[in-house]
């Protein structure tokens, strides 16, 4: 992909795709939700301002997916399922 800005900001239909996932969470009932932010974090931030529920962990460097999970353990410690 060929943009400066993160892929979760690129605009399918007129809206960043990661607004696109997070309207599907929360119209699934999922009330919590944590982001992994990295590149140009700020801005995936701001995309994220006015919805409620979500919050945030830093993957200081960017070392594939896996362990971006591992960077949000922390925060999925309670986690239970309902």
């Amino acid at each position: 992909m060929k943009t400066d800005q993160p892929k979760v900001a690129v605009e399918l239909n007129g809206k960043p795709l990661l607004l696109h996932v997070l309207d599907h969470l929360k119209g699934s009932g999922i009330e919590q939700i944590v982001v992994v932010v990295g590149y140009k974090k700020e801005l995936v931030q701001a995309l994220c301002s006015e919805i409620s529920g979500v919050s945030f962990v830093e993957q200081k460097e960017q070392l594939g997916t896996a362990h971006a999970l591992l960077c949000a353990e922390p925060e999925l410690k309670n986690f239970k399922v309902p």
